[in-house]
């Protein structure tokens, strides 16, 4: 397709969109024939889009999952490693972009690209039911500069340290650093990426690397609460199943079976440092029968308090500032309100 004597026409009469089920073959036939990448197989969450202009393929595009292990990407964002491991999805890479062969119009790159963008979120809202806030792509510094991903406001945030997926899966050294480039697709991108408070409609989720926590003066300051006659058993004081429930919440628990769950999958050297003992974590009934007595408002209280004092990263101190000195974390009393 050569329009190069009508542009400003071509770039106008521009749509991009997701591709039709029935135009898949065409697509995976044109980007496996014309990208020098070549494309394999797709797994998990992605969308392929066409640029089109009046009716005629022009270029495509795939987005998928984010890389899963970027250092330049990850000091960028700042997030540590808990909460990485729940927003990571809300990441997308540019895995492909394609002009198809023919086609010369000029910026017709920027205006695809700005186009996609722009539509990015609300596809991959409907699409797979979530929200997504940054946008990422790798460019071979020795065959491009990425300059239509500059021209639309791309950041780059320097060469990748050479690694990728081998046959098998896993990561190996190719010895071949790619130019990471980022796109920002809400004004506080960043500040969203690292909060350790998640976004639900239903409850409070707040995500910590608990292992990071001084645990055992989480079971000093839980003393603090009066005791109840709650049937602990022997294996177990109020204060440190009350440090157990705050490590569950803390890390995105939303339920009395999955507190269990957790308790049973924590590390044995993190147990000891509360004074539990490995395996004998406590059964869903021993929970339920605890934290339904509980003030759970002055419990939400002593857990907030606790954070301001042993602030445990710099992403919760800023979520705590923000929610005011007299207000807590809502986590045992969103709890009881979904469980009962």
């Amino acid at each position: 397709m050569d329009v190069d004597a009508n542009n400003d026409a071509a770039l106008h009469a521009v749509v991009v969109r997701p591709i039709e089920a029935s135009e898949l073959p065409r697509w995976l036939e044109l980007m496996r024939a014309h990208h020098y990448l070549g494309f394999g197989k797709s797994a998990g969450k992605r969308i392929f889009y066409v640029a089109t202009v009046n009716g005629e393929w022009v270029a495509l595009l795939s987005w998928a999952a984010a890389a899963l292990h970027v250092r330049c990407r990850d000091q960028w964002i700042g997030w540590d490693k808990a909460v990485k491991r729940l927003r990571l999805k809300q990441v997308t890479n540019n895995t492909r972009f394609l002009i198809l062969p023919g086609v010369r119009v000029n910026n017709l790159a920027s205006r695809i690209l700005a186009l996609n963008i722009r539509r990015l979120r609300d596809d991959w809202r409907a699409q797979h039911g979530y929200d997504i806030l940054l946008a990422e792509t790798f460019i071979d510094p020795e065959r491009y500069r990425g300059t239509c991903y500059l021209a639309q406001g791309w950041t780059s945030l320097g060469l990748t340290d050479g690694f990728g997926h081998n046959p098998r899966g896993a990561y190996a050294r190719h010895g071949k650093p790619k130019l990471m480039l980022v796109r920002q697709l809400v004004s506080d991108t960043t500040k969203r990426l690292r909060s350790p408070l998640m976004d639900n409609p239903d409850r409070a989720v707040i995500i910590l690397d608990v292992a990071k926590l001084p645990l055992g003066d989480l079971v000093e300051h839980m003393c603090q609460i009066p005791q109840i006659r709650a049937g602990h058993g022997q294996w177990f004081t109020q204060a440190k199943l009350l440090a157990l429930t705050t490590c569950a919440l803390l890390s995105g628990v939303g339920g009395y079976r999955e507190m269990t769950r957790y308790a049973k999958a924590m590390e044995a050297h993190h147990l000891e440092r509360m004074g539990i003992k490995a395996g004998m974590a406590p059964s869903v009934w021993v929970f339920w029968r605890l934290l339904k007595r509980i003030d759970a408002e002055l419990f939400d209280r002593h857990v907030t308090e606790w954070l301001r004092r042993v602030r445990p990263s710099e992403a919760m101190n800023d979520m705590l500032a923000a929610l005011g000195g007299a207000t807590p974390l809502p986590l045992l009393t969103t709890l009881r309100k979904n469980c009962g």
